[in-house]
């Protein structure tokens, strides 16, 4: 594996809107946490 960034380096990215992509880079542990935020729909 590849590692160009620190480990344990929290990488934000904001894709869309009101969608929040969030990805932890581990030694070897990947976690791909994806929020979305809901609106209420009138």
């Amino acid at each position: 594996m590849i590692s160009a960034r620190p480990e344990g380096t929290p990488l934000f990215l904001l894709v869309g809107k009101d969608t929040l992509f969030a990805v932890y880079l581990d030694n070897f542990h990947f976690v791909f946490l994806l929020f979305f935020r809901v609106s209420p729909i009138k």
